[in-house]
């Protein structure tokens, strides 16, 4: 997994999908998650400063979807690793059994 990708968690990543309309891969987030990345969608270049401040992880994954054209499939491959990791390490606990 690169740095890079682990910039974001996994629950963050799933979160900030869910907000976005990836109802596969995301998961839906509790309700000050909701109204915070709402929040930043309606917050000024000063206001979404403010916010990072707080809550980093989920101002980065909110402004790689709105800005990169690649934002969600960014999130999508930090889901999509961190599950394939998972089913793997189910694989080997089955292996030495």
């Amino acid at each position: 997994m690169s740095v890079a990708r682990r910039a974001v968690p996994f629950s963050v990543a799933r979160e900030v999908l869910w907000h976005f309309g990836d109802t596969n891969l995301g998961v839906p987030p509790g309700h000050f998650v909701e109204r915070l990345l709402v929040l930043a969608s309606a917050a000024d270049q000063e206001n979404l400063e403010k916010l990072r401040t707080g809550w980093p992880e989920y101002i980065r994954a909110w402004e790689k979807v709105t800005r990169e054209p690649w934002g969600l499939e960014w999130l999508r491959a930090i889901v999509k690793d961190e599950l394939d990791g998972r089913e793997l390490a189910l694989d080997f606990l089955a292996a030495d059994s």
